[in-house]
């Protein structure tokens, strides 16, 4: 995707790390470092006016999965109930009809 090799800073010839880069980081920091360097990276794109959270975007790729039966694990109730909240106050923002239009500025330089 050319705006994510834009906002990464990446030409079109450059060479980009390949996404296991990001399990690696996770597995070698450890989720505390990796989750504060996620949301400083999220927070940093906010103060830039890059993110602003009035719209929802999610990839809807279809996957095989590779896992066997035997692998599966019950659920905690718990969690399963948060992830239900957590997938309503999601859908609820899909049918807010708040939502402001992009609309172009005229300008073609690219945010800073």
């Amino acid at each position: 995707r050319l705006d994510y090799l834009w906002f990464l800073g990446y030409g079109l010839d450059d060479a980009i790390p390949n996404h296991s880069v990001l399990s690696k980081a996770r597995r070698r920091w450890g989720p505390e470092v990796f989750e504060s360097i996620f949301l400083r990276s999220v927070s940093q794109c906010v103060e830039r006016g890059l993110v602003g959270g009035k719209r929802l975007h999610m990839d809807g790729c279809l996957v095989d999965a590779d896992a066997s039966q035997g692998s599966l694990v019950k659920s905690d109730p718990e969690m399963v109930e948060h992830l239900r909240a957590a997938y309503a106050m999601q859908e609820r923002k899909l049918e807010c009809p708040s939502v402001e239009p992009i609309v172009p500025s005229g300008n073609d330089e690219p945010p800073v």
